[in-house]
């Protein structure tokens, strides 16, 4: 029998979310709080808005690259899921690790996210180790190109 005191999976999913989210903007706040105003204000107002606009496109483009590529790897393992929740996946993990002392954070948040779309959960940890290999490797690899003479 079903017991009224227990939720069902999709409550769990919500509460989880709103937790998340409580405690996102709760980190996002704690960093907002703790930046010198005076400095990061001065310093904006004497860069010109062009490089903070081709810095923040950048970023961005970067992390949709990086959505792409993980989502080849993703549908090789022939796991369907949607390009926007990839991007969403990506972009939450970066958000995880500016706050956590290293990137495995984001690396985690990846995971933990793709792990509903699978049963198999060593397709997304197998993904996700290979993505961060290939961007290890490829940034290795330019570095070394762009300082040898």
């Amino acid at each position: 029998m079903n017991q009224p005191d227990t939720l069902s999976q999709s409550a769990k999913t919500s509460w989880t979310r709103w937790i998340g989210t409580c405690i996102s903007l709760a980190l996002l706040i704690w960093l907002l709080w703790r930046q010198d105003w005076g400095i990061l204000i001065s310093n904006a107002a004497s860069t010109p808005i062009s490089n903070i606009l081709i810095a923040v496109g950048l970023v961005f483009l970067a992390q949709l690259w990086n959505s792409v590529r993980w989502m080849i790897l993703l549908r090789a393992q022939g796991m369907a899921i949607s390009r926007l929740r990839v991007i969403q996946l990506v972009f939450a993990g970066l958000f995880a690790s500016n706050f956590l002392p290293t990137t495995i954070g984001g690396d985690l948040v990846r995971v933990v996210g793709v792990s509903a779309y699978t049963t198999d959960r060593v397709i997304g940890v197998a993904s996700v180790v290979v993505d961060r290999h290939q961007r290890g490797w490829h940034g290795f690899r330019y570095s070394i190109q762009f300082t040898a003479d």
